[in-house]
Parts: structure tokens; C-alpha cells; sequence
């Protein structure tokens, strides 16, 4: 009845939340993506959060929160930042959206009668099965490493603590993304599917063939690709690679893979500047996603758009998959950031609750 009786108020106030949301003013509103950065302040740390529009070509007002400035982010996927607060290593986990300011806090034990404390601060990657409604049935996975430790978990809304769903050997794991019901994961070289339901649950290795040839170095040893990202597009489930000089870390170019699901196997399929050019593609280090081009005007339909790669003016990275040599060159900084030392962190997707608010 306790947890009953949580749930109906957390559900209450996160409507009157949204109820205020409607009732902001218009330039309070998102509805395309958005790159979460860090600003300096007047003492010279790095340490205030703001949001940046791709479709205005601005910062957003009013969407930012005072205890940003002491919670790090951690996470972020379909509209919600995962966040801590490193001077609590006993406080949950936050999900916050910045846009409608729902909150929901996600405990930090893993399950079990000797169930140990987890530290978000080894959080490296942070994956939702929808958006987090209080009284719905929505699953999390995090990766988490610490030293030898590289641990795969997963929580259930409503659980009492995280459950370990692998142990792995090697700090190899890419991405993570949710597809028709299932968490997938991408290595280097492999891909692998969560099965949750089954009694143990467990990681189970899937067979692919027409490897591509750029998943290893080549043979003049000129460029190699060890940058994977998993993205849901449309209907599909794509795998984009980015592919770097040797001895570089700025990525030259990408390859973007379909996989074709077969009875015992997943074939990649290379796809074309045809094939995925209605669509926007915004990858980083925290979860990946696509857009329709024409939900976001501003931005270049046929693109990847690369945030965790800002070496040059602090700013990001677009490989336009329109022309054959596929070359990377960073994307103009706004004026308005110029000179702020604004440094991207990740990019935040409009969640579904928010684009549903924004048409209305």
C-alpha cells in the first residue's frame, strides 16, 4: 500500500508539471534536439549547465535548474538527463527532464539481501526503454565500470534495486539502444541481446555476417574504426560507424550499416546517402538518436551530427553522407557562444511527453 500510495502522488505531481509546463511561456518550449553544455562561471569553473537549440540556433531560456550547477550529468536518453550528486555517493540516481521538469529518482543498490551500493560516478553508459512514466512498465540498463569491474545491470520500474545482468571480461562495450522489445549491446566486433525475461536473465551473443571491412584496421593501417553506435531510424535498427586516421581522434568519415534480421542471423547491410536521407543522425558518448529532417529545418538531412569530438572552437562535428568522400568538418559555432568556453556534454532528444506538449 506504501508503494501504491507513492506511486498515485509521484503521478499527481508530476501532472501539475506538466500542467504548468502548458502554461509557460512559448520560448520556454523544445521541439527539436538540444546539446547539453558546460559554461564557465565568474570564478572560472566549468561547472554551470545550459542547453543549446539546433533548430533556433540559440540557448534555450528559462529550461535550466539551480541544482544543476551542483549535480553532474551522468546519462541521457530520450529527453532525460541522468544525474548525481557527487558530494552524496549514498544519493539515488536523478532522472530529470529539463523541459516538462519531471523528476524521478532511481535507487542506487543492486538487488539482493547483500546488495551493494552502486557509484554513479562509474556510470558510463545509460539506456530507457520509453519515457519513464511513474506507473509504467519501462525498463533501464547501465553500464558501469570501475577498474576490473565492468558491470552490465538492468532496473524494472518499481524494483527495489538494480539486478546484474552480465559481468564482462574487457572495458569493449559501444552502445546500447532498445529495439522491438529488446536491449541490444555493440562491441567492436560483436552485437549481443539482452534477454530479461528469462528466468536467469542473460546476454546472448548474436551471429553476424557481412562484416564490414572498416570494423578492423586496414590493411595499410591508414584508418580503423573502434566508434560504434547503435541507432533506432524509423522502423529499423542501424549501426553507424565512425571511422578515424590512425593516430587521430577527430572521426573522417562514417559508414552506416542496416541490420537485416534473419532466422538464425543479423546481416549489415551498407546503406546509402538514398536510403537514410530523410533523416538526421545525433551521436556522442551518452545514447544516440535520429530525427526526421523535417522535424528540424535547421538541420542537414543525410548528416551525423558528433558532439563528444569538439577539438576545434569548442564546438562539434557534422560528416555529411551525401558526398562520396564522406569528410568531417566542424559546424560553425553560434556567435552568441563565441568566446564563452561553452564545451558540448550530450545531446538531449525531444522525449516523446515533450514533442506530445509541444503539439498541443
Amino acid at each position: 500500500m506504501l508503494i501504491l500510495a507513492r506511486r498515485i502522488i509521484t503521478y499527481l505531481r508530476n501532472a501539475w508539471r506538466r500542467l504548468l509546463h502548458v502554461l509557460r511561456p512559448p520560448s520556454c518550449r523544445v521541439s527539436g534536439p538540444m546539446l547539453v553544455g558546460k559554461q564557465r562561471n565568474q570564478a572560472g569553473n566549468c561547472n554551470i549547465y545550459t542547453f543549446f537549440s539546433v533548430s533556433d540556433d540559440s540557448l534555450v531560456p528559462n529550461v535550466r535548474a539551480v541544482h544543476m550547477n551542483v549535480l553532474r550529468i551522468v546519462g541521457c536518453c530520450r529527453g532525460w538527463l541522468a544525474m548525481f550528486d557527487p558530494r552524496n555517493p549514498r544519493a539515488s540516481l536523478l532522472l530529470w527532464n529539463p523541459v516538462s521538469d519531471d523528476r524521478i529518482y532511481l535507487p542506487s543498490r543492486y538487488s539482493g539481501p547483500h546488495g551493494r551500493k552502486i557509484k554513479w560516478k562509474d556510470l558510463e553508459k545509460f539506456v530507457l526503454s520509453d519515457d519513464p512514466e511513474p506507473a509504467g512498465e519501462w525498463v533501464a540498463v547501465a553500464y558501469l565500470t570501475n577498474k576490473n569491474d565492468f558491470l552490465l545491470a538492468f532496473y524494472r520500474n518499481g524494483d527495489p534495486g538494480w539486478t546484474i545482468l552480465s559481468i564482462l571480461k574487457h572495458n569493449d562495450l559501444l552502445d546500447i539502444e532498445y529495439y522491438n522489445g529488446r536491449f541490444f549491446v555493440a562491441t567492436p566486433f560483436e552485437l549481443f541481446r539482452c534477454d530479461l525475461e528469462l528466468p536467469i536473465p542473460a546476454l546472448i551473443k548474436i551471429k553476424l555476417t557481412n562484416q564490414p571491412d572498416s570494423m578492423d584496421e586496414k590493411k595499410d593501417g591508414s584508418f580503423r574504426s573502434d566508434d560504434v553506435h547503435l541507432v533506432r531510424c524509423s522502423e529499423d535498427l542501424l549501426e553507424i560507424l565512425l571511422v578515424r586516421e590512425k593516430n587521430q581522434y577527430v572521426s573522417r568519415f562514417a559508414e552506416v550499416y542496416k541490420l537485416e534480421w534473419g532466422e538464425f542471423q543479423v546481416t549489415l547491410k551498407r546503406q546509402t546517402s538514398v536510403d537514410v536521407g530523410e533523416f538526421a543522425f545525433f551521436v556522442g558518448s551518452t545514447h544516440s538518436f535520429s530525427l526526421a529532417a523535417r522535424d528540424c529545418p535547421s538541420c542537414r538531412s543525410a548528416s551525423v551530427y558528433i558532439s563528444n569530438y569538439t577539438y576545434e572552437r569548442n564546438w562539434l562535428r557534422v560528416i555529411d553522407l551525401y558526398h562520396e568522400s564522406n569528410l568531417s568538418g566542424p559546424m560553425e559555432c553560434p556567435d552568441g557562444l563565441l568566446g564563452t568556453e561553452w564545451r558540448p556534454t550530450c545531446w538531449i532528444s525531444p522525449g516523446r511527453a515533450v514533442m506530445n506538449m509541444v503539439e498541443e
